[in-house]
């Protein structure tokens, strides 16, 4: 009998459209942005989720760039907000380039998150992150601009950073703290493949930390609580399939807005989940961390789906993960 499941998180994925070319993406964006946000059968996918979520879910709108999408995400906006039979925790993520007076006012009045992504400083920023037609133009300096009267209290900044910026990581997560940020949430590049020093050099930043919190343990490993909706209004088991192409892609479908098939959903994550401990020798099952650990399908899964060494980026991701396992996920500005 398939497992009954509640939902923590729905991640709604509007489109692969966005103005940025950064460096670390793995979003298929050329195929992605020819579909048009299904709004109907998002709403549909929306109810289903609410449904079976737990009492009090994050809902969180990504892309591409969901802004591009703005009629469709002030529709389901709205929408939420009107048929909320449960408190939903909403989150915008965005590279924030998009963002005005009028879009940033909607977002506040609906109680709306804003997750921003920013790698730090200038200097730092700009070198994985940049526009798509206009190279020369500095992403920092139009996204500060547009963030800096706001309230920096209700906003998370998104850090990534990867093997050659990964030295810059303390003075960054400073500058934020500096500037009046009190949630910084940072990520490692996790398809990037890093060196033994580069690894030493992240090992060495997180001890200096002087600000650490617990990891709550992951008693559901390989049986994910998030659903993960597509701009086409179908469920998919991972949001790692949106870098894989059409086809690729759609044999990962496990549901549409009515509902979820438990059986394919539960049968896909069993056998990336067998494929991950043939692979590393089953070593995932005897690991003392395992419990805590990052879940590894979506690099499988993309591994598999690209035709790369899933072995030798697991060793990256696996390395990874123990530090942030001896450490913590999370920096906050202590009072």
């Amino acid at each position: 009998m398939a497992q009954q499941i509640k939902y923590h998180s729905l991640s709604i994925f509007l489109g692969g459209g966005c103005n940025l070319d950064c460096s670390y993406c793995f979003i298929d964006k050329e195929n992605l942005k020819k579909i048009i946000p299904n709004v109907p059968e998002l709403k549909r996918g929306i109810s289903f989720f609410l449904k079976h979520s737990i009492k009090e879910p994050t809902i969180n709108f990504t892309g591409g760039e969901p802004l591009l999408y703005w009629g469709e995400l002030k529709e389901l906006i709205e929408y939420l907000k009107r048929n909320e039979k449960k408190r939903a925790f909403i989150v915008l993520s965005s590279n924030g380039t998009l963002l005005n007076k009028e879009r940033s006012e909607f977002l506040a009045e609906n109680n709306v998150g804003l997750s921003i992504s920013l790698d730090g400083k200038q200097d730092v920023n700009d070198v994985n992150r940049v526009f798509k037609n206009d190279k020369e133009r500095s992403v920092f300096k139009t996204v500060w601009k547009n963030i800096k009267n706001l309230n920096k209290e209700k906003i998370k900044i998104s850090l990534i950073f990867t093997p050659s910026t990964v030295n810059h990581l303390t003075e960054n997560i400073k500058f934020f703290v500096e500037n009046g940020f009190r949630l910084i949430d940072f990520y490692p590049e996790v398809y990037g493949l890093w060196s033994k020093n580069q690894l030493n050099i992240l090992k060495k930043t997180f001890s200096e930390f002087s600000i650490t919190k617990g990891l709550e343990k992951n008693s559901e490993n390989f049986c994910c609580q998030q659903l993960n909706l597509g701009p086409d209004g179908n469920f998919y088991l991972c949001d790692k399939v949106f870098s894989f192409f059409d086809k690729r892609r759609k044999k990962y479908i496990v549901g549409r807005g009515g509902g979820i098939d438990k059986a394919k959903r539960e049968n896909l994550l069993r056998k990336a989940k067998k494929g991950i401990l043939k692979i590393t020798d089953s070593k995932c099952s005897k690991c003392p961390c395992q419990e805590y650990c990052f879940c590894p399908i979506g690099l499988y899964l993309w591994s598999q789906e690209n035709k790369k060494d899933f072995k030798k980026h697991f060793q990256t991701f696996c390395e990874i993960s123990k530090i942030y396992i001896s450490n913590f996920l999370k920096i906050t500005r202590a009072d």
